[in-house]
This record gives C-alpha cells, structure tokens and sequence, in this order.
C-alpha cells in the first residue's frame, strides 16, 4: 500500500464472470423434443437456393425425419462411436442428418461443401470414417459422383463401410437417403421410433457430436472436436450473447459445416428454439446480390441476421434497400475479423433502427465476447472494446506466459467448460494449445481495460518483426482505410536484408478517374504526413504499397495473410 492508502501492484488482466446456468447431462435431441411440444408446426428452418426457390422444415418434421434417418443408418449398422464425414451444402437435409447422427451417437464429422473428391477420400481414410453422405443439389449430380467414385477406389482395408447419396443416384454398393425417410417422410413407424430411442438412451452427455474444420488462420486446418454438453452450452452462450430466443427468426448464410453456420445457427435452432432463414452462400458472397438478400429478410420477417464484414460492405453501398420493409429486423451480429469503426458508423447511419453487435470467437470456444453499438453510442468511449461472456474466465499473458497489467498488450487466454475437447487424433496440436490446466491459448492479440472489457489488436502470427519492434498490422490498418481512395486495406511483413521485415499496405481501391499507380503514390505521401516517427525514429508509414482486385482467403472465408504476404514478396521480388 501507499502512503495515501492506494494499493501500490498495478491490476492484472484476468477476469471471471461466472454463469447462473445450472448444468445438465442432458444430450442434443432432447432440446428438440422440448420443441416439439411447444411449438411443432412453427418453423424450425427456412431455406432459399441460389436461384431463390424456398424450402420449409417445421419442427414435428424436423423431429420426424431426424428419427426415421436414424432408424436408417441404425439398420445400415452404423452405431455410436462410428464417424460419419458429412459432405452436405445448406439444406434441410443437413439439420436432419446432423440431429440423426447425434440421437445414435455417431460423430458427425463434417467438410466444406464442393471439396475435391480426392480431399474427401483422403480426410474419410485419415480420420477413419464408417460412413460418407454427400448430398447434389441443382445440377451438380456429376460432384457427387465423383466424390463416390473416389471414395470406392480407396484401399481395401478402408474403414469407410457405407456411402449415402442424398438427391443422386450414386450406383452400386451405395444407400439412397429417399429410401432412408421412406415413402411417407412424415410417418414414424412404432418399430422405427423404439429402435431409434433405445440407441439414444446410450448416449452420453460427453460422447462425441461434431468435428469442424478451424480457418487454417494459423496453419493446416484441424478438425475440431466438441460433445454434447459442449455443444449445448455453446448454443445457450450464442443465444445469450446474440440476444436471440424462440421469437427470433435469424438469417444466417454460413455455411453449415464451418463454425459461422452450426454454432451461430443450426445448433440454436433444437436448443434455444429459433427459426433459422439461410440461403445458398453464393448469393451473398459469389454473386454478392443484395437485394435478394434484403427481400428474403423483408419476406421472412427477419429479426436478427449475421451480417458477416463482406455483407455489411454491400449494404452500406446498396441504393435501393429503402426498397424493402426491414422494420422487424432489429439486430445484426458481426465479426470474424476485426471491424473498423467507420464501417460500423457507414452500417448504422443507413440502418438506424438495428442494433449492431460486434463479436468475438473461436472455433474452439464460441462467441466469447460482444459489443452492442447504435447510432447512439456509436461514439462513445471503447469502441471495440467487448465485454466477456458468462461461463468464462480470461486473461492475458506476455511473452513469459505471466498475467500483463491491464492496459498492457499480451495473447489472450481463455478457459471454460464449454471448450472443445481438443484437436481430433491430434494430442500434439491439442497439448499445444490447451495448458495443462485447460487453458486455451487462442494466439489472438488482446488489451484488457480497467472494467475487464478485452480489445483485440490482432494475432500473434500475423505480428510483423521489424527492427526490433513488434507491430500489430491492425495499428496501420485501422488509419489507411481512412483514406478516400482506400475500400480495403491489410498491411503484411515482406522480407528485407536490413530490419528483417518491412511494412507492405496491400490496397483494394476505390474506383475512381486516376490510375492505380496515381492513387498509390497519393497513398504514400499521406501516410508520410499523417504517421510521426517513433522512438526508434522509424514511423508506422508502410514501405511498399500494392494494389489488390481480391485477397486469398482461408477454406472458412478469411484473409489469408501468409499467402497475401507471400504474394507481396513475389510482386516485389524480394525472394
């Protein structure tokens, strides 16, 4: 203590906030079984193709169809504890099947839609797959017989006993998911159900459920593994902190088999109650059509949607959305990548009457932290900083692994019971990431504040070396996009024989009447003017800068820096 009576330690950065949440053994169908007797006919999903045609599943039918999928499988000996790798693109299909696997026990492992055949083979062989289901949809017929064609020829020794085709006919030695529902898919037979619910009674709240893919943001991609209770305190916690309930009908265009789309929407369908609305991802990334996604919202009645960055891009610019009636539509739930403040300010001042909530998240954890912003608070001190979900504990540490002040930039930590399990057949990546006490060291760049809120600054791998600094690319980031010729900016290391890294600003610019070279080089002397030298007499003004159509992404959507950064160094020649 001073003399004043002030304690003289600095605070350190960890906090708790604990949950009024009482825990339960309770597995994934028995959510859905709950809404079945609430609310049967209410929709359970709604879904548009790419050409725009809608689909319906309430939840008797959902429920329905899941069981008989189940009793299906369960005469195709398929039992719990089998890995099943699901190759299925949004549908309906894709709810049932999951909720089918999960009421036998079989781990639903599942792979973006429209890999390539030789990809599936290779993932079913590695993680010893029982079954493939893939399912075709709109003319694409031939994808899914390539992908079983590939997986036939695999080894004779293959674990991979049955292949389902879902809307094809695959050929000999492969099960038709029609002849699975029956022909009434509506109808449960006595026998059916009674099998279905004698493999469900074995199964546990810990067993495994699901495998997800990470981005591949810091490497090779590895499969996620979470169980029931994991699963299930995941969709309470997104319920919770995206403020959706049995009243929300939420637009959600991820797809199904990455994060983005099962924990922030499939699995809050059975456990919270939702109505999920979701499309074919290519209207609104490939085809960017905005105003189809603005009419299924005005038509659907959407209350919440998640509106990834890309999204809230076209938006801002979309001339016409006083067009369409989204008056019901009170909340947009954003992130993925870090989110400038002008977008936000853009987003909210052409819609007003929304709610914008800024959020953070892992595949292994869920959305561990949010920020609500209206054109009231826009303003308001903190920007960007989120405050953390109940349930969780977090800190953050230095480079020697010790708890940093608040104030002081360090990696985030995290630890909580609704983390995954680990990286599957992988105890080398998982005793890399997870400490010994279970501590989730999410490789994420963070400053916590006086109140326990946590900013992220960016990651760890993606620091840039220069000198003998450390610098966040998100620090130059954050100041380039505003300029007026800048849409979109992301600062790289390129290699450099003197200070080990340089600074590259890799630019999507503006349309406009200059050249590219012209807006460049008027870029560069604004930055010379509006970066201030350091201590060490270097500025944060970037060295190189480079026009960009498009930056390489991640499987999951994601800017890929170690590919943006290596295509900067070739630009450059500096291999």
């Amino acid at each position: 203590m001073t003399s004043d009576g002030k304690d003289s330690q600095p605070k350190l950065s960890y906090i708790h906030r604990p949950s009024n949440r009482i825990y339960d053994c309770s597995i994934l169908p028995d959510h859905l079984e709950k809404w079945i007797k609430v609310n049967p006919d209410g929709d359970a999903l709604v879904m548009y193709t790419h050409s725009g045609n809608r689909r319906r599943l309430t939840f008797r039918q959902y429920h329905i169809q899941s069981m008989k999928v189940a009793a299906g499988l369960l005469q195709l000996k398929l039992s719990r504890f089998d890995r099943a790798l699901i190759l299925v693109p949004n549908s309906c299909e894709f709810l049932v099947i999951q909720m089918a696997c999960a009421r036998i026990g079989v781990f639903a492992l599942f792979m973006k839609y429209g890999a390539s055949p030789e990809e599936v083979s290779l993932m079913a062989s590695k993680y010893k797959c029982a079954a493939i289901i893939v399912q075709t949809y709109e003319g694409k017929e031939s994808y899914g017989r390539s992908v079983v064609n590939a997986c036939q020829r695999m080894e004779p020794d293959r674990n991979v006993r049955l292949i389902v085709c879902v809307d094809f006919d695959g050929g000999p030695k492969t099960s038709q998911y029609r002849a699975l529902l029956g022909s009434d898919p509506q109808y449960l037979s006595e026998s059916d159900e009674s099998a279905v619910r004698a493999a469900q009674a074995q199964v546990q709240m810990e067993d495994p459920m699901v495998g997800t893919l990470t981005s591949g943001t810091t490497g090779e991609p590895k499969v996620v593994s979470a169980n029931h209770f994991q699963s299930i305190l995941r969709a309470f916690c997104v319920g919770e902190r995206c403020l959706i309930n049995t009243e929300s009908r939420y637009l959600n265009e991820r797809p199904f088999s990455w994060v983005g789309g099962l924990l922030l929407g499939v699995l809050p369908v059975s456990v919270v109650g939702i109505t999920l609305v979701s499309m074919d991802p290519e209207i609104s990334v490939k085809k960017a059509d905005t105003q189809l996604v603005m009419k299924i919202l005005q038509d659907e009645r959407c209350t919440h949607f998640l509106a990834m960055p890309y999204m809230m891009h076209d938006f801002i610019h979309c001339d016409v959305a006083h067009h369409f009636d989204l008056s019901n539509l009170k909340y947009a739930f954003t992130g993925g990548q870090p989110i400038m403040k002008e977008m936000v300010e853009n987003f909210l001042k052409k819609h007003p009457q929304m709610q914008l909530l800024q959020g953070y998240g892992s595949s292994e954890n869920t959305s561990v932290s949010t920020q609500t912003r209206t054109t009231d608070t826009i303003n308001d001190p903190g920007f960007g900083y989120l405050e953390l979900a109940p349930d969780f504990e977090a800190k953050i540490v230095g480079e020697d692994d010790r708890i940093v002040a608040r104030g002081v930039m360090g990696e985030l930590w995290l630890r909580s019971a609704m983390h995954v399990t680990g990286y599957l057949d992988n105890p080398e990546a998982t005793a890399r990431a997870f400490t010994p006490l279970r501590w989730f060291k999410t490789g994420d760049m963070m400053v916590m504040d006086e109140q326990g809120h946590i900013r992220p600054v960016g990651r760890v791998a993606d620091s840039i070396k220069r000198a003998t600094v450390l610098i966040q690319p998100a620090e130059i980031e954050n100041v380039l996009v505003r300029h007026s010729k800048v849409s979109e900016v992301f600062v790289v290391g390129v290699p450099d024989e003197r200070l080990y890294e340089e600074l590259c600003a890799c630019i999507k610019l503006n349309a406009g009447d200059t050249s590219e070279e012209a807006d460049l080089q008027e870029i560069e002397l604004w930055c010379g003017e509006i970066f201030l030298p350091g201590p060490d007499g270097l500025t944060l003004a970037p060295r190189y800068f480079l026009s960009f159509k498009d930056f390489p992404k991640t499987t999951t959507g994601k800017l890929n820096r170690r590919e943006l950064a290596a295509e900067a160094t070739k630009i450059l020649g500096l291999n």
